[in-house]
């Protein structure tokens, strides 16, 4: 029996190149976003390419009744679940004292949120899999950004939820992994809440060699990917020189418009 996947956000970006790196490995999916026609048009994309089943549920991971419903369908339609990929989000681009408590809000439904309560009913199944749980975050979680506090706080709540299941579920046979990539070419930046966008284009990665990194990760049980791996250098950086990133930072920002 073919192992089956979900994986939210997956219309596009990350989360689409994903799709194609597990149904290439042989799994089922269960494709999921806001975004109903991409959805669609990727499952037959797939299909048609790899010969595995993809059935694709529109889902706003913000709304807690619809990630159940989404796990739900997933084993409803394939009676498991393996591997649980977390990749929903959204970004916010705004200094604290400028912040909407609507944006922030919004933040943390899908960031964090929706992560927590998709492995909540999917670990059950995960579970008697003895299968894994791929959280997609940021490597803005694991430092502060200055005008994406909002962000960088969803994300950092994110990697303790992933980094605290990662320790309670080793018992039972469950795999976590905690992705935190840089910058990647996915569209991120235009399609982000708030008033503040960076004052420098910076060159992101491929987000299908991301895919193929975290496939590799998760074969191998793997529980924390660091990507592009210079990332890990500004995360040393900010530890040891913490009044240069600070400064660095800050100039590195401009208002939108």
């Amino acid at each position: 029996m073919k192992k089956v996947v979900v994986i939210t956000g997956a219309s596009k970006g990350i989360g689409r190149e994903l799709a194609f790196i597990f149904a290439q490995k042989g799994f089922n999916l269960v494709i999921a976003s806001r975004s109903s026609n991409l959805l669609k048009e990727l499952g037959k994309e797939i299909e048609g390419k790899h010969g595995v089943k993809v059935l694709a549920k529109q889902t706003d991971v913000g709304k807690r009744e619809e990630c159940k419903e989404l796990i739900d369908y997933a084993v409803d339609s394939f009676g498991r679940i393996d591997v649980l990929i977390n990749n929903a989000g959204i970004g916010l681009y705004s200094p604290v004292a400028e912040m909407k408590e609507e944006d922030l809000e919004r933040v943390f439904h899908v960031n964090f949120f929706g992560s927590f309560y998709c492995t909540k009913y999917a670990l059950p199944y995960i579970k008697e899999a003895r299968g894994s749980v791929i959280n997609i975050s940021s490597v803005a979680g694991l430092i502060p950004v200055p005008f994406m506090g909002g962000y960088s706080a969803s994300k950092h709540a994110m990697n303790a939820l992933s980094f605290a299941l990662a320790m309670e579920m080793k018992r039972e046979g469950v795999h976590v992994l905690t992705v935190c990539p840089g910058v990647i070419n996915t569209g991120f930046v235009a399609s982000s809440l708030g008033n503040y966008r960076p004052k420098f284009k910076v060159r992101g990665s491929d987000p299908s060699k991301l895919a193929i990194k975290v496939y590799k990760y998760y074969e191998r049980r793997k529980r924390m990917l660091i990507y592009p791996w210079y990332y890990r250098l500004l995360v040393l950086s900010y530890k040891i020189f913490p009044y240069i990133y600070e400064t660095i930072s800050l100039r590195s920002w401009k208002r939108k418009g």
